[in-house]
């Protein structure tokens, strides 16, 4: 089999050589192709757990701040810098209160 390569990955593949982890060309893509399947296998297995995440993270963002989030302290900074979104206490952008 033969594979063509954009220079993009070529140069992917010489800097993985230069680093001396790899003996050839055949080694880099043989890892990289195994790294593709174990981590299509491993999303796999796990979609319904990423799937439920999702959807309870969604969920939470409509619900907007439980009353335990909202006696938190912030993780944000009350620092006003030119140009950043700014975001109160309460868990919320001040124009849509």
């Amino acid at each position: 089999m033969n594979i063509h390569l954009t220079p993009e990955s070529e140069k992917l593949v010489n800097e993985q050589l230069a680093r001396g982890d790899f003996r050839s060309p055949e080694e880099v893509i043989e890892h990289a192709l195994e790294v593709l399947h174990s981590e299509g296998e491993w999303i796999e297995d796990n979609k319904d757990s990423i799937n439920n995440k999702i959807e309870r993270a969604f969920r939470q963002f409509e619900e907007g701040p439980s009353s335990q989030r909202r006696n938190r302290a912030p993780i944000w900074t009350n620092a006003r810098l030119p140009g950043c979104l700014h975001i109160s206490s309460d868990g919320f952008l001040p124009a849509f209160r």
